[in-house]
């Protein structure tokens, strides 16, 4: 079996960045834009106010509040932060050993420069919803649940997608897409209809901790743990939806993805993005004599980066304007800005 070499970041920003001096910089600069947006919506300040507490234009405050990062320099951030009663403290700890991630850093460069209108359509949508992901919100009811855990899903899918197009492997980072595409579908699936919405929720609750029992009987959980887990799979377990033979079906929804984009009419969508994508994670033929270099097969290329990273955002977005229908807690007229790039984008002629 080889030996995986896949790459981890601690965030965002370390993915993002050319330089770990500039990753650290940007990882401060969020931080602090976090810590004043918490301020500003503690106190239920309105974006005047805020303004006249921290010292600066009421149009500076909406660019913070849209987590427009670029426009602030950490000086700057220190500074507001001081003006609303903060002090700001410093921790200096030392920087692990860049490794193989230095070697490869031309490379990731040449990608990000040969693609950044792209690259920007995404870094705008992941800082939003790495915002998004660690805010507090209250879990009311099974809608909820479901909602969140595929927002969650959604996520980390999304953020995978980054590192895998800054290495140049579109194949790999098609594979993502698609998968964001059936959570998409998912998630649209479980809002559509206001009558079902919690119905829906249920199922799929009651189809996570059927799984959950699977999981929980091959490892070695405490005696009461594995009793709450057991607890929760009787409490859900009419819920569940079943195939034809009479067996749980495979997924919670109780058919599959093509059935549930005919029922949202929009199957030939499905039916255009679902092969493309399958098409370039699968390998097909006519895509691999693409990276033929004579007789050597060219493993990293910019191939794909530029339709996956843009059709992953579309595929997000569309997650996470149904999360923040219900929760509220992403700015909405940063993701119509965003949904707006991504849907117009133009991409580069071949």
């Amino acid at each position: 079996m080889s030996k995986k070499t896949g790459k981890r970041f601690a965030n965002v920003w370390d993915a993002i960045a050319e330089t770990p001096e500039e990753a650290v910089n940007l990882t401060l600069r969020s931080d602090l834009m976090d810590e004043i947006e918490a301020v500003i919506g503690k106190n239920g300040w309105t974006q005047a106010e805020a303004a006249k507490r921290c010292g600066i234009s009421q149009p500076r405050i909406n660019d913070l509040l849209r987590g427009r990062i670029s426009r602030f320099s950490l000086d700057a951030l220190v500074n507001i932060a001081s003006a609303l009663g903060r002090k700001v403290g410093l921790c200096m700890n030392e920087m692990p050993d860049a490794g193989g991630n230095a070697q490869n850093r031309p490379f990731r460069k040449k990608m990000l420069d040969e693609h950044r209108p792209a690259f920007d359509v995404y870094s705008a949508l992941a800082q939003l919803l790495e915002g998004a992901v660690a805010k507090n919100r209250k879990m009311q009811c099974s809608f909820a649940v479901a909602l969140d855990m595929l927002f969650i899903l959604a996520f980390k899918s999304y953020q995978a997608l980054y590192f895998l197009c800054v290495n140049g492997l579109g194949e790999d980072a098609a594979t993502i897409t698609r998968r964001l595409f059936e959570i998409a579908l998912q998630t649209e699936y479980l809002s559509s209809d206001e009558t079902l919405c919690e119905e829906r929720g249920k199922q799929y609750v009651a189809h996570f901790w059927h799984n959950a029992t699977e999981i929980a009987a091959t490892v070695n959980l405490p005696a009461n743990r594995r009793k709450w887990w057991e607890n929760q799979y009787s409490i859900h377990k009419k819920w569940l939806r079943f195939g034809k033979n009479n067996k749980p079906a495979t997924f919670w929804f109780g058919s599959n993805f093509r059935k549930i984009a005919e029922d949202l009419g929009i199957e030939a969508t499905y039916d255009v993005d679902y092969r493309l994508l399958s098409n370039i994670a699968h390998c097909s033929a006519r895509g691999f004599l693409m990276k033929m270099d004579g007789p050597a097969v060219q493993i990293n290329s910019g191939s794909f980066v530029e339709a996956v990273l843009v059709y992953g955002t579309r595929y997000a977005l569309c997650i996470a304007e149904r999360w923040n229908e219900h929760f509220a807690l992403i700015d909405g007229a940063r993701l119509e800005e965003i949904k707006d790039m991504a849907i117009n984008f133009e991409f580069e002629k071949k």
